[in-house]
């Protein structure tokens, strides 16, 4: 993935800005997808973007790209909301455990967990964030997870990003992307449903959430 620096005195031409935001690997994947307006809005706003960008998305007001430690208050609020605790079993402690991710889009790193931000693309807040667990490169195998915050709920977003961070992963070597989720959260469901991801079946008492069992459905896609 290149990055994109910010500015100097000069500012960079459009196609300069396409080049510099897509590797000849993922352009390909890319080129035809992207809105007209994408590059356009980065060309008038380049002061405001980070200096790593990763990946874009068809969805018009957002993109992938590193988490980074300005993003970790919100992102640590929200998950610890009622709207979306209930559907996750990741229990998070804390800022320093959310720290680890920051800058964790390396896949083949031994022990590794990615995951991006996905991020606004006016103002570059955190709306969400998605990546891969049980990462195992012998296998070409890897888990995903996801989660937004509730203000972006029902706009297709994780949906989006879910599609691109799984090209991107097949990109990178794996074959095999599977996803355990929570019974009662049929919104995780339907997200997995959409992306033509298969049921393979259900685990019984399979994650321990506050004190309490719970079965998941465990999901699977497979590259072509």
């Amino acid at each position: 993935m290149t990055a994109i620096g910010r500015p100097a005195t000069v500012m960079l031409s459009r196609l300069e800005l396409r080049v510099r935001c897509l590797n000849s690997a993922s352009y390909g994947h890319w080129q035809n997808r992207l809105p007209a307006t994408y590059i356009d809005h980065l060309y008038y706003n380049a002061e405001t973007m980070p200096s790593a960008l990763t990946i874009p998305l068809t969805h018009r007001s957002a993109y992938l790209r590193p988490i980074e430690e300005a993003d970790i208050q919100r992102w640590l609020s929200y998950l610890q909301t009622d709207a979306v605790r209930p559907g996750i079993s990741w229990r998070p402690q804390g800022i320093e455990e959310l720290g680890n991710f920051v800058n964790s889009t390396d896949l083949h790193r031994p022990g590794a967990q990615v995951r991006f931000a996905i991020a606004g693309i006016s103002d570059n807040t955190l709306l969400g964030s998605v990546g891969f667990h049980s990462i195992s490169i012998p296998h070409h195998s890897a888990e995903i997870a996801y989660d937004l915050h509730p203000d972006q709920w029902g706009k297709g977003l994780a949906t989006e990003a879910c599609r691109e961070i799984i090209q991107w992963a097949f990109g990178h070597g794996l074959t095999r992307i599977q996803a355990t989720v929570l019974t009662n959260n049929q919104a995780s469901v339907r997200v997995l449903e959409r992306l033509g991801f298969e049921l393979e079946g259900r685990l019984r008492k399979y994650r321990w959430v506050d004190h309490t069992a719970h079965d998941a459905l465990m999901y699977s896609f497979l590259r072509a």
